[in-house]
């Protein structure tokens, strides 16, 4: 069964695990696409427009923000 972009949102936007215990899995999971940047913008909830700066700035952001936590 193929997963929609929206199953892959919902299915990790609520995973608790940690990313090191899952990691395995989403990779799987994104496989499954066959517009990968289509699935990782709708799983983060940015825009497909994003240039590549805008990207590594938000992941930027994003590993910041998880290493304090």
């Amino acid at each position: 069964m193929t997963m929609t972009p929206q199953d892959f949102v919902s299915k990790w936007k609520r995973a608790d695990a940690r990313e090191r215990q899952s990691v395995q899995e989403h990779f799987i999971d994104l496989r499954q696409y066959k517009c990968l940047d289509e699935a990782v913008f709708a799983a983060y909830g940015w825009s497909p427009n994003l240039t590549d700066e805008e990207i590594l700035e938000k992941l930027l952001a994003l590993n910041l923000q998880r290493s304090q936590a």
